[in-house]
């Protein structure tokens, strides 16, 4: 049985993405494959959670915002 207590900070997990048949190294991980740890925490700071904000994405009525919004950021 698991021990629901432990705390575990790292995992042995990692992500890979490929398109097309290669490796894409994804710009905020170390290595091509990204630590879960690495992978989680970006987007855990960088999913958008407020219903009206993507109702405006998927309305396609974000204008300059949009383009704005959609630049790479670390």
């Amino acid at each position: 049985m698991r021990d629901k207590a432990a705390k575990h900070t790292t995992t042995p997990y990692k992500v890979r993405v490929v398109f097309d048949g290669e490796d894409i190294k994804l710009p905020f991980c170390k290595d091509t494959y990204c630590s879960f740890d690495e992978f989680i925490g970006y987007f855990r700071g960088h999913l958008v959670y407020d219903a009206d904000h993507i109702e405006g994405y998927c309305g396609g009525n974000m204008g300059e915002q949009y383009k704005q919004e959609l630049k790479y950021r670390l």
